[in-house]
């Protein structure tokens, strides 16, 4: 049974604990089995701690070796870090994932350039002795998981003659989200190091959609533009691709991309079409896949395929009238009866207000038969909520190659790697 203590009781009895088992930080189960309270109690104190006494406490830094076993068989990853810890403190979790992320990626860099020099004829095999113009190019989506798992690597690679360019995946049209500008979340990384650069920023101005033909010229125009940008090209020819992956339904939080589409109205669309997670920015549901792929595809598909590639937006017209966009909505729909034009702006307006390359992009190059040596290295961070699971869960079995690797690493926590697992399990007995 869980005892009732005075705040000071229990600091005391907390700090005691830490003098015995000091260097070695524990964990807050720890502290609340042996003092027979709950977690949470123990949770809002070092919480105060942490604002009003020179104290760090940090979260136990193990792995579970066998979750990880169970997911690189699983999925066909190359590399998986679980971490067994909880959040104790959201900085301190947060320096962890970028820590195991950075290690993983840096014990990968000699073999991704030695594989791209061989790929272009070069045979380096060299990183610190090598050329002095040898870059590694990093792509990375938003997040806190993402931004420290780069910020982490590029100062590890602090002592190398590597050439670093870092470049968003994102571009976005908003008026008050600053912070989710890829300008805003890269610019930290260039005080790291004089041989950092960030490439390849867009800040996209703001649009309207109030009638069809506006409707209209602004979906080719977005088209057109991914395509003169080769936003494509860019991030599917870095050496590293680092993405995180979000629960849509179970952000409460109001931050990334439900605060992005908060912030344009479009909370109700997203809704009204089953979104479960989305990765950098790319929402995605368990039907039909990558939102923006499909609306690509088949309701904003041009009658003539080869205009796509053309540049062009001036004798462009749509595969299907305006009443057949607004019935391939309603496909979509968890309520087509509800469905009408203003949803039809609402999903182009959520279309034309995100540039995003990620791991569509690359479900699109698998799907192509490509050379898997061409590939990017692409790790996923997904630490936090439990709820991160099942879309992790999703992205991981639709990108499951059994000739390769499409998803090379990954770093997630215990919790989520256990449900993962469960579900996959689930499933499978579901299918027997």
């Amino acid at each position: 049974m869980k005892k009732n203590k005075s705040k000071l009781q229990l600091n005391n009895e907390m700090a005691e604990l830490i003098i015995q088992n000091w260097p070695e930080f524990k964990s807050q189960q720890y502290f609340a089995d042996k003092l027979k309270v709950s977690q949470a109690q123990i949770s809002r104190s070092f919480k105060k701690w942490d604002r009003h006494y020179p104290i760090r406490i940090e979260a136990a830094d193990e792995r579970d070796n066998v979750l990880e076993e169970n997911l690189k068989k699983t999925y066909n990853l190359k590399q998986a870090i679980v971490l067994k810890s909880k959040d104790t403190h959201l900085n301190s979790y947060s320096e962890q994932i970028g820590m195991h992320s950075s290690e993983l990626l840096s014990n990968a860099i000699p073999e991704i350039i030695e594989k791209r020099e061989r790929n272009q004829g070069s045979g380096l095999k060299r990183i610190n002795n090598g050329p002095a113009n040898a870059t590694l190019r990093i792509a990375g989506s938003d997040g806190n998981n993402v931004i420290s798992c780069i910020s982490c690597l590029i100062n590890d690679l602090a002592h190398t003659n590597l050439q670093i360019e870092v470049m968003p995946t994102i571009a976005l049209r908003c008026r008050n989200l600053v912070e989710l500008s890829p300008a805003h979340s890269m610019a930290p990384l260039l005080n790291l190091l004089p041989n950092v650069t960030v490439t390849n920023m867009y800040h996209l101005p703001e649009i309207e959609i109030n009638d069809y033909e506006q409707m209209e010229h602004l979906v080719k125009q977005r088209i057109v533009t991914v395509h003169r940008l080769k936003f494509n090209y860019h991030i599917c020819k870095s050496d590293i691709v680092v993405l995180g992956v979000e629960n849509v339904i179970r952000n409460f939080f109001g931050k990334g991309f439900p605060a992005f589409v908060g912030d344009m109205g479009l909370s109700d669309i997203i809704r009204k079409l089953n979104i479960l997670g989305e990765v950098s920015f790319s929402p995605f549901n368990t039907k039909y896949g990558f939102l923006f792929h499909y609306l690509r595809n088949t309701v904003f598909a041009p009658k003539d395929q080869s205009d796509d590639m053309e540049g062009s937006i001036e004798n462009w017209e749509f595969k299907h009238s305006k009443d057949e966009q607004v019935d391939l909505v309603k496909e979509i729909a968890e309520n087509a009866k509800s469905i009408g034009l203003k949803d039809l702006f609402d999903v182009a307006r959520l279309y034309c207000s995100i540039f995003t390359q990620n791991i569509c992009s690359f479900e699109q190059f698998m799907q192509k038969d490509a050379d898997l040596d061409n590939k990017p290295f692409i790790l996923i961070t997904a630490c936090g909520s439990s709820h991160k699971a099942e879309p992790l869960q999703y992205v991981l079995k639709r990108l499951k190659q059994s000739n390769g690797n499409v998803i090379d690493g990954l770093v997630t926590s215990r919790i989520i790697a256990e449900k993962v697992l469960s579900m996959e399990n689930k499933k499978s007995k579901t299918k027997k």
